[in-house]
């Protein structure tokens, strides 16, 4: 990464992480889609993101303060995500509010989990 600042004009960052095959035990909060993409050309321009709940208890997602682009409107479910079940977030692009034919956002939202569990959804505006 390249930044502004005069004291660190260029930083390095190091990313971990694996992947979970289908024999192996699963978390317990699953999230798909991995990436959403919208077409600013399309007027309806939207996405779902589905949440399983697998930790054997409700549990709520909650937008993190800044974590979601002033371009999206995000609809979040209204009620508890019982253990077992299913329920989706609906993300709209907000129709003329991007101008750059390409953009790349993200969605940050966090559950009441023992752990916080957090998750970050990149989400690609094109033309």
């Amino acid at each position: 990464f390249y930044t502004d600042s005069r004291e660190t004009p260029k930083l390095t960052i190091t990313l971990t992480g694996f992947n979970l095959k289908a024999t192996e035990p699963q978390p317990p909060i699953k999230v798909k889609p991995n990436v959403i993409s919208l077409k600013k050309s399309d007027a309806n321009a939207s996405g779902t993101i589905e949440i399983v709940n697998n930790t054997g208890r409700g549990i709520v997602p909650k937008l993190v303060e800044g974590g979601y682009s002033p371009y999206l409107k995000i609809e979040m479910p209204y009620r508890q995500i019982n253990s077992g079940k299913m329920e989706t977030m609906n993300v709209k692009l907000i129709a003329g509010s991007v101008n750059e034919d390409r953009m790349d956002e993200s969605i940050t939202f966090v559950f009441n989990d023992q752990k916080q569990t957090r998750f970050t959804i990149p989400v690609s505006i094109s033309r």
